[in-house]
């Protein structure tokens, strides 16, 4: 995953909207995240990991239970619509990707 946990944006995202957003679903298994992070950087946009949470499957049960797992980003738009336009897609990209069982929250801002 480009510019690995937590490391801070890239230089020219610095200034720009963003938002916190909290992923879940089959995040590997499906491609979610490759397909999300896809979409933010085909937009121009930026992004950075603040936390992942990753659950491996069940192998040893006869009923092979999958689980779920998370990851925390803060989105970077070039301006408020450009951000918008990003988290738009985002949601689609869960509703479309079923297999994935997938959701999207925008987390609360943090106060200054």
């Amino acid at each position: 995953i480009p510019r690995g946990g937590g490391a801070p944006p890239a230089a020219g995202s610095v200034g720009w909207p963003s938002r916190d957003l909290l992923l879940q679903g089959h995040l590997f298994d499906q491609g979610l995240i490759n397909q999300a992070l896809d979409i933010i950087e085909k937009q121009n946009g930026d992004f950075e990991i603040l936390a992942f949470s990753v659950q491996p499957n069940d192998q040893n049960s006869e009923f092979n239970f999958r689980r779920t797992s998370s990851v925390s980003l803060r989105v970077f738009g070039v301006d408020a619509s450009a951000l918008e336009d990003i988290t738009r897609r985002l949601r689609a990209l869960v509703e479309v990707l079923e297999s994935a069982e997938g959701s999207l929250t925008i987390l609360p801002a943090k106060a200054a």
